[in-house]
């Protein structure tokens, strides 16, 4: 019983220690560049400042969530969708 309790802790242990866990960057966070950058895009209407943290197989998307948060952005759901910008471009990043 003993050696039956010590593989299994072993095995956890293996599993704990090798388990892929999440890599956040710097850049993830409300805090980073991105979401500065996304902020600093909807304030100018520039884009091009977000752009640059995206690949460009992905432009198209970030361009139209930009543009409708810009077309919505004095009605009540601004709120939402200006944190919505950064957390997407977060997502393509």
């Amino acid at each position: 019983m003993r050696h039956y309790l010590i593989t299994i802790l072993a095995l956890f242990l293996i599993i704990i220690i090798f388990y892929p866990a999440a890599a956040l960057a710097h850049c993830d966070g409300n805090d980073g560049p991105v979401v500065l950058a996304a902020k600093e895009a909807l304030k100018t209407g520039d884009v091009n400042l977000i752009l640059i943290w995206v690949q460009e197989d992905d432009e198209a998307q970030i361009r139209e969530v930009f543009e409708h948060t810009l077309k919505v952005r004095n009605h009540l759901i601004v709120h939402i969708l200006i944190y919505w910008l950064p957390y997407s471009i977060l997502f393509y990043h």
